[in-house]
């Protein structure tokens, strides 16, 4: 069954992947892109559970270019996660 996932790309693959829910954007939003500099970008992505099994592992394994090969290899739809108008505000006000 194909499913949205959320997660992690730095310039050392993929960090991380989760099942996409409210809480989790909110999280990754004020925690990623508001409290500090930060050298990745978040990431949506729709694609069947049984890739993300095998991305779980090869990020487990320390294999996190594999990984993001299998991400955009085996993603129906893949796409950054732009900082909220809020989260902008916030890092002007600084």
């Amino acid at each position: 069954m194909n499913r949205s996932y959320v997660g992690i790309v730095t310039a050392h693959g993929l960090q991380a992947i989760y099942r996409e829910s409210d809480h989790l954007m909110r999280f990754l939003d004020r925690q990623l892109y508001r409290n500090r500099p930060f050298g990745g970008l978040c990431y949506w992505a729709v694609m069947p559970d049984e890739v993300v099994v095998q991305i779980e592992l090869q990020i487990r394994h320390g294999e996190s270019q594999e990984a993001l090969k299998a991400l955009q290899e085996h993603a129906d739809f893949l796409g950054p996660i732009l900082p909220s108008s809020d989260t902008s505000r916030a890092r002007e006000a600084r």
